[in-house]
C-alpha cells in the first residue's frame, strides 16, 4: 500500500503550522483500488522552520513525505528609544531597538560607532561614553525586508565631562608616633567624574606635613588637621573637603595592648597603666577603613586573632584589622507591574569595572536549584555609573518561577566571568545570630545559641571550627531598599519579601490566587458513578482550619497523559501542570474536627472524546503547584461505563506505581 496526498498548502513562512485545510490523503491499495483516508497523522505538528523541507504524512505503517518551502518573515520596521544621548565621560546608556513585525524570522540587530574614540558601543547596544565629543551610533537589523535590504537609524552621541560631587577618605582621627607615616586613601566621587584631583593640606606642618600625594609624616609631638579638598569645584565654586585630626606623640611610647591597620599605623591604644591583667582590652574606636581600589570595596572584619585577658608582657601584643572585599552593592529592590508586564528590577553599583551581570534566583530548600532569569532588556546603565537588571516574571523564559509555585526563591546574583553566586541580603543581621570569622575575613555562622549568649555559655556543643574562630565586632549589611511588594497577575500572586532565615535575603514566591497554609495528603483514590456522571475519588488527610470553598480554591488534581501508551507527548489534559480539576463541594467533605476529607472530582467525557485506552497520571495540586506525584492506595472500584467511555482506576506499572485513572472508548 502507498499513500497520495492532493490540494495540499506547500509554502509557509516560519513559525507557522502545517495545515491539513483542503489535503486529501488517498491510499492506494495492492490492488489499485483507492480509499480517502482521514486518520492519518502529519510531523512535524509543531511550528515550522527555516530548515523545514517536508512534512510526513502517516497512515498507519505508511509514510509519504510532502515537499514544502518555508520562507522567512522579512522585517519592515525599525523603533529606538531614543534618538540623542547625552553622556558624562566613562558614562553608559542603553539603546534599545524594536524590529517589526513581532514575528520577524531575525530580529536582531547590529550597533557601530561613527568614531570610537568619543563613544564605544557593544553588540547588545550599550554605549560607552570614552572622550569629550560627538559622534553617531548606528543601528541597521540584521534582518532583511521585502527589498533585500536591511533597515537603519542612528543615535547622535554628545559626550560631557562627568562633574565632581564629593569625595571620601578611608580614615577618621589618627594618632602616629613621631617618624611614623601613613598614606591617606581618597575616592572621588562619583567614581567616574572626570576631575580626579585633589589637594591635600596641613594646619601645621611642623606637627605633621602631607605630600602631593597623601602621604602624612609625623615630625613634632602636638596636633594638626588634614584637609583633602577636590580641585573641582559645585555649582557655586566651593571644592569638597575633608579633614581629620592627626596627634603626634613621643617616639618613646610604648604600648601594651594595640589595634593597628593593616599597614602598622594605630586605630586604637593601651599603655602598661591603662590596662589591667585579666581584662579583655575593649576596642571602642569607630571601624577603620580602607580606600577602595581596583580590588573593590574594602569592608572591616574585625582583627587578626581573638582579643583575649590581657597578660603582661614585655612587647607590644598587637591586633591588626582584616578586611574583605566586596566587589559590588545592591541599592534597591523592586516588583512592579508595567503594563503588561511584572517587572522584577534590581538596581546597584560596582566597585569595579564590572561589564556585565547576572540576575539569578535560587529555590529555597529542596533540590536548592539556582535558575538564571531571563531580562527583560540589555543591562543598562546610569549616568552616576549604577546598573540597572530588569527581569519580566511573565516572559515565558521565567516559567520555572510559576511552575515552581509555594517555593520561596532566594535573590542571588553573579558577575560576568565567576562561577560564584552572591546573596542579595537585606537586613542588618539579627544580634541573636552568632557569627565568627576566618584570619581572612570568611564568616563563620552559628544561630543555636540563645540571646544571651556571653561567648562562654553552651560554649562546649559549638563546632570546633565555630570555636577557633575570631569574633567579629561588626557585621556589613548591604541595606538594601526593597517594598514588600505582592502584585497578583493571571491568578498568581507574587510577592518580594525579606526571607526570615539565617541569611535575610530579600526572597520572591510566587503562589495561586487564594493560596493558603496548609498541606494536603491523598491517601487512596478510586472511581465512582454518581448519577451516572463518572468521578475520581480521592481520600486522605489536611491541616489548617480553612472553609471548603479555601480548599476548593487551592487544593485539586490535574491528569497526564502517560506518554507509553501510545501518546506523542506527555501533555496535561489542561495543558499546564499549575491548573486543576475542582472539586465537587456538594458531594464533597473536609471535617475540620477529624482533618479527613474526600474529594470527588467529575471526569468531564468530553476531556477524553480522542481517548482509546487512554491512562492518565494523576497529581495532586496545591496552591496552584504539584505536589508529589500520587503513590498511594487505588481502590476497587469499577470498572463502568458512562458517556461512551469506560472509566478504571488501576496501579501504573512502570517505577513510580503511580495510581492512574483509564480511560476506554466504548464502540
Amino acid at each position: 500500500m502507498s499513500l497520495k496526498v492532493t490540494g495540499a498548502k506547500t509554502e509557509y513562512f516560519v513559525g507557522e503550522k502545517f495545515s491539513k485545510e483542503g489535503m486529501v490523503v488517498t491510499a492506494v491499495k495492492s490492488d489499485g483500488s483507492e480509499e480517502v483516508v482521514d486518520d492519518y497523522r502529519v510531523s512535524p505538528s509543531k511550528a515550522l522552520k527555516l530548515d523545514d523541507k517536508s512534512v510526513t504524512v502517516i497512515y498507519e505503517d505508511i509514510e509519504f513525505n510532502l515537499p514544502i518551502t518555508v520562507r522567512a518573515i522579512g522585517v519592515t520596521g525599525l523603533e529606538l528609544d531614543v534618538t540623542s544621548i547625552e553622556l558624562q565621560v566613562n558614562g553608559k546608556k542603553q539603546i534599545t531597538a524594536t524590529v517589526s513585525p513581532e514575528n520577524a524570522t531575525e530580529k536582531g540587530c547590529k550597533y557601530t560607532s561613527k568614531n570610537t574614540a568619543i563613544a564605544t558601543v557593544n553588540n547588545a547596544g550599550l554605549v560607552s561614553a570614552v572622550a569629550v565629543g560627538e559622534t553617531e551610533i548606528t543601528v541597521e537589523t540584521i534582518g532583511l525586508g521585502s527589498d533585500g535590504k536591511a533597515i537603519s537609524k542612528t543615535v547622535k552621541v554628545s559626550v560631557k565631562s562627568t562633574a565632581t560631587t564629593g569625595l571620601e577618605i578611608d580614615v577618621d582621627d589618627i594618632t602616629l608616633k613621631k617618624g611614623e607615616t601613613k598614606q591617606i586613601g581618597v575616592t572621588v566621587l562619583p567614581t567616574n567624574a572626570s576631575n580626579k584631583k585633589v589637594i591635600f593640606t596641613s594646619s601645621n606642618p611642623s606637627v605633621a606635613s602631607v605630600s602631593d600625594t597623601g602621604l602624612v609624616t609625623a615630625k613634632a609631638v602636638g596636633e594638626a588637621t588634614i584637609t583633602v579638598a577636590t580641585d573641582a569645584k559645585d555649582e557655586h565654586g566651593v571644592a569638597f573637603t575633608k579633614g581629620f585630626k592627626v596627634t603626634v606623640i613621643d617616639d618613646s611610647v610604648k604600648f601594651a595592648v594595640a589595634f593597628r591597620n593593616t599597614d602598622g599605623t594605630l586605630i586604637q591604644g593601651y599603655k602598661a597603666d591603662e590596662v589591667t591583667v585579666g581584662e579583655i582590652p575593649a576596642f571602642n574606636a569607630s571601624a577603620p577603613r580602607k580606600a577602595a581600589d581596583a580590588n573593590g570595596v574594602y569592608v572591616f572584619r574585625g582583627f587578626d586573632k581573638e582579643i583575649v585577658p590581657y597578660v603582661a608582657s614585655t612587647e607590644e601584643i598587637t591586633y591588626t584589622a582584616v578586611y574583605q572585599t566586596r566587589q559590588y552593592t545592591v541599592n534597591e529592590m523592586s516588583l512592579k507591574q508595567v503594563g503588561d508586564k511584572l517587572i522584577y528590577e534590581v538596581v546597584g553599583s560596582s566597585a569595579s569595572d564590572q561589564t556585565k551581570f547576572e540576575l539569578r534566583n535560587m529555590i529555597k530548600g529542596g533540590n536548592w536549584t539556582t535558575e538564571t532569569l531571563k531580562l527583560d532588556e540589555p543591562m543598562s546603565y546610569k549616568e552616576d555609573g549604577s546598573w540597572v537588571l530588569r527581569a519580566n516574571l511573565l516572559d515565558e523564559g521565567n516559567a520555572f518561577i510559576k511552575n515552581n509555585l509555594g517555593t520561596p526563591y532566594i535573590g542571588k546574583f553573579r558577575v560576568e566571568g565567576t562561577d560564584k553566586d552572591e546573596d542579595l541580603k537585606a537586613l542588618i543581621r539579627n544580634d541573636a545570630k552568632r557569627y565568627r570569622h576566618t584570619a581572612d575575613g570568611e564568616v563563620i555562622e552559628i544561630n543555636t545559641l540563645p540571646d544571651d549568649w556571653d561567648g562562654v555559655t553552651d560554649y562546649d556543643s559549638l563546632s570546633e571550627e565555630f570555636k577557633n574562630a575570631i569574633p567579629a565586632p561588626t557585621w556589613d549589611g548591604l541595606n538594601i531598599s526593597y517594598q514588600e511588594t505582592t502584585v497578583v497577575a493571571n491568578g498568581i500572586e507574587y510577592k518580594l519579601y525579606a526571607n526570615g532565615d539565617t541569611w535575610n535575603c530579600v526572597s520572591l514566591i510566587a503562589n495561586k490566587e487564594g493560596a493558603i497554609d496548609a498541606t494536603v495528603t491523598p491517601k487512596s483514590a478510586d472511581v465512582e458513578l454518581i448519577d451516572n456522571k463518572p468521578y475520581y475519588v480521592v481520600n486522605g488527610e489536611f491541616t489548617g482550619e480553612y472553609t471548603i470553598d479555601q480548599y476548593q480554591k487551592a487544593y485539586g488534581i490535574n491528569l497526564q497523559h502517560h506518554g507509553n501508551i501510545g501518546w506523542s507527548d506527555w501533555d496535561y489534559v489542561l495543558g499546564d501542570k499549575t491548573n486543576k480539576f475542582d472539586f465537587d463541594k456538594t458531594l464533597s467533605s473536609f471535617d475540620t474536627t477529624t482533618h479527613q476529607f474526600t474529594a470527588k472530582f467529575l471526569m468531564d467525557p468530553e476531556l477524553f472524546s480522542g481517548a482509546v485506552d487512554g491512562v492518565f497520571l494523576v497529581h495532586s495540586v496545591l496552591n496552584g503547584a504539584e505536589l508529589d506525584n500520587m503513590k498511594i492506595t487505588a481502590g476497587n472500584n469499577g470498572p463502568f461505563i458512562a458517556g461512551g467511555h469506560q472509566y478504571e482506576i488501576l496501579k501504573n506499572n512502570d517505577t513510580w506505581t503511580i495510581c492512574c485513572l483509564k480511560v476506554s472508548a466504548v464502540a
